[in-house]
């Protein structure tokens, strides 16, 4: 990674999201694929399977994985329906802190979470109260209104992955539907510089 602050500069981060493990799928490949990626630092966003049993199979294959600076996750919104809040089983099956509205120190970066935005109760104040380069983990792609971290990583919109003639549910908006009505995501695939936010 490089950037304007020196801090941070040639820090290799991994970041994984939405693998939304099924039932036939092996855990075990994933994570040794995943292994196979030098990073000092891995980062996960949430949403690892449908089902709870098929998201601790994903968890425990992925506890084997380690980094230098750490590894660190946000749930999703499959997370929340699958564990409620239950977030000290998805870290002992991780092996790893879920971030929910926290920050931690990870070597020279500041690495915060927020909950999901359809089942939880996502809250950024305070997040990155010290100085420094800070990653802000959002399982969805929203910018948050009291922090901007240098870098922001989030999944849930699969990258618009499922479109027609480069609409997808995301891009018209169907979130701010219905009665659970959630903000409409800043991004649904790619990069993006938002303000000081990449």
């Amino acid at each position: 990674m490089e950037t304007d602050r020196p801090e941070a500069d040639g820090i290799r981060i991994l970041f994984a999201t939405d693998f939304h493990l099924r039932k036939r799928q092996d855990a075990d490949a994933i994570a040794s694929q995943l292994a196979e990626i030098d990073c000092d630092l891995r980062l996960y966003g949430g949403d690892f399977a449908d089902r709870r049993e098929d998201s601790l199979r994903m968890m425990h294959a992925l506890s084997k994985v380690k980094a230098p600076l750490g590894v660190f996750a946000v749930p999703g919104n499959n997370d929340s329906e699958a564990f409620g809040d239950d977030w000290a089983t998805m870290e002992a099956a991780l092996d790893a802190p879920m971030l929910v509205n926290r920050s931690v120190q990870a070597g020279p970066l500041i690495v915060g979470g927020v909950d999901e935005y359809y089942h939880g109760k996502p809250s950024d104040e305070g997040l990155f109260a010290t100085d420094g380069f800070s990653v802000l983990l959002s399982h969805y792609p929203i910018l948050p209104k009291h922090c901007r971290p240098n870098l922001m990583l989030s999944g849930h919109t699969h990258g618009g992955q499922f479109n027609c003639l480069g609409l997808t549910p995301y891009s018209i908006g169907f979130e701010q539907l219905g009665k659970k009505r959630r903000p409409a995501p800043a991004r649904i695939e790619g990069l993006a510089k938002m303000g000081e936010t990449s």
